[in-house]
């Protein structure tokens, strides 16, 4: 059983849950890393690039890799490492924020996204959760006395197609929902990170933007169902 009284050793952590619930973890990573000699991670390929800045020396596996190339004292699931460092609830003011946006390509959406308002605000409305997604979805109709708030421009978020709902919207209220076209939102979630990055706040929804904005200390409402 791995524990950090142990010598230092040659640890794996293999991903479990869903997309945000893994960005939810690598809160632990930094914590982690004097406690073993070489750092394993089996994770969605998507986050490769982005906690190769949170923790430069982790050796990625492929999803569809063989473990018999390489040799492991200890194997955990992500979700464990709460319980070696989660002794009070003073540890979660710990961390502002764990996640590092590439800064560069911030700067590039930035600059390719043309706007005169003073803010601008991530805007994340559905969740795509197989089993209580739809109770933790809202439309952007109910959302329209926010949308309507001068000096905001709204950038989509969303990891699924929006354009229907966002063009109807805009023909009866006249208010638009920006996108940036050269982010994938779903397969790129470097790309994703450096949007919400630019933003000056975001509101969304609870789904994997809420556990990305959050991670990069982004001041974030987050929008929750009553009982659920």
């Amino acid at each position: 059983e791995f524990n950090l009284k142990k010598d230092r050793k040659n640890l794996l952590l293999w991903s479990e849950q869903g997309i945000g619930d893994q960005i939810l973890f690598l809160r632990f990573l930094k914590d982690l890393e004097p406690y073993v000699n070489n750092l394993f991670i089996k994770i969605d390929d998507r986050l490769h690039s982005i906690i190769g800045r949170i923790s430069p020396k982790m050796k990625f596996l492929q999803k569809h890799e063989n473990y018999k190339n390489y040799t492991f004292d200890y194997q955990l699931p992500i979700a464990d490492l709460g319980s070696l460092f989660v002794k009070d609830a003073s540890y979660l003011a710990k961390y502002k924020k764990y996640l590092i946006a590439d800064q560069s390509l911030t700067n590039e959406l930035k600059n390719n996204f043309q706007t005169k308002k003073k803010f601008i605000c991530g805007l994340s409305w559905i969740s795509k959760n197989d089993e209580i997604g739809e109770k933790k979805s809202i439309s952007l109709e109910i959302l329209k006395p926010i949308l309507s708030i001068k000096n905001i421009e709204f950038l989509d978020l969303q990891y699924n197609d929006t354009n229907d709902e966002k063009d109807r919207f805009f023909k009866n209220t006249g208010i638009k929902v920006k996108e940036l076209k050269n982010v994938d939102n779903f397969h790129d979630l470097n790309g994703l990170t450096s949007s919400i990055n630019l933003c000056d706040f975001v509101i969304t929804v609870s789904n994997t933007n809420a556990h990305i904005s959050g991670a990069l200390g982004k001041e974030t409402f987050l929008l929750l169902p009553k009982g659920k």
